[in-house]
């Protein structure tokens, strides 16, 4: 989605608490990944944030989740 689809954030549903974790540190994982392997600057990867939300985390980590992302980046909640 984030190579290959126009701008916006991406909104993923997931059941639990570490579902949501794992889910993001693969997230935060593979744009490192794409960000080391790509060649030259034009290959790499737009800007991509990633947040969790859920119940449990402070109300300042939530609201963090619902902020806009910069221009031209892209955010996963």
């Amino acid at each position: 989605i984030h190579q290959r689809q126009a701008e916006g954030d991406i909104l993923v549903f997931l059941t639990g608490r570490d579902e949501i974790d794992t889910a993001i540190a693969m997230i935060r994982e593979r744009l490192a990944q794409a960000r080391e392997q790509a060649k030259v600057p034009r290959q790499k990867p737009k800007p991509l944030t990633a947040f969790p939300l859920h119940g449990a985390l402070p109300k300042e980590a939530q609201m963090k989740a619902l902020v806009p992302a910069p221009r031209g980046a892209r955010k996963v909640v």
